[in-house]
């Protein structure tokens, strides 16, 4: 853990984006990202997601699943939309549910991962670790691409 640690407070400027309707849950998944210097807004449900990602550029966002007014699929769905109008590629998105869908509903929605609640410190490490620098490597191939 302390590697880790390390690391991802170097990668201090990440903005993150936690999308929950449970304040409590919210407030908890804020801190642990918070902790490592990260920045992070938050939404409580998939209508509010949507405007934030019209307003700004996130490097991951954290999706629940059942939420109020706008659910974590349909959200993500519009993200994705929102990115291939705007030419954007796309920002990693990882579910958090208690059961609101399967991995593979998630995973077929255009979702990166999924993450079965309690979410932990632990589990959004992994899912930043897989998914983010997964994310940042394709992006680097692909100018690497273009230039060639």
């Amino acid at each position: 853990m302390q590697h880790t640690e390390c690391h991802l407070r170097k990668k201090r400027g990440l903005e993150f984006l936690v999308v929950e309707d449970d304040s409590t849950i919210r407030k908890i998944m804020c801190l642990q990202l918070k902790i490592f210097g990260l920045k992070v807004d938050h939404a409580q449900n998939g209508v509010e997601a949507v405007r934030c990602v019209e307003n700004r550029r996130y490097d991951m966002i954290f999706m629940d699943i059942q939420m109020p007014e706008m659910n974590g699929i349909d959200a993500t769905a519009w993200i994705r939309n929102h990115e291939v109008s705007n030419g954007h590629a796309p920002v990693p998105i990882v579910a958090t549910t208690a059961g609101g869908a399967t991995k593979q509903q998630c995973l077929d929605a255009g979702m990166n991962g999924y993450i079965e609640k309690p979410v932990d410190i632990h589990k959004l490490i992994d899912a930043f670790q897989t998914h983010l620098f997964l994310s940042m490597f394709q992006s680097c191939v692909k100018q690497m691409d273009d230039i060639n």
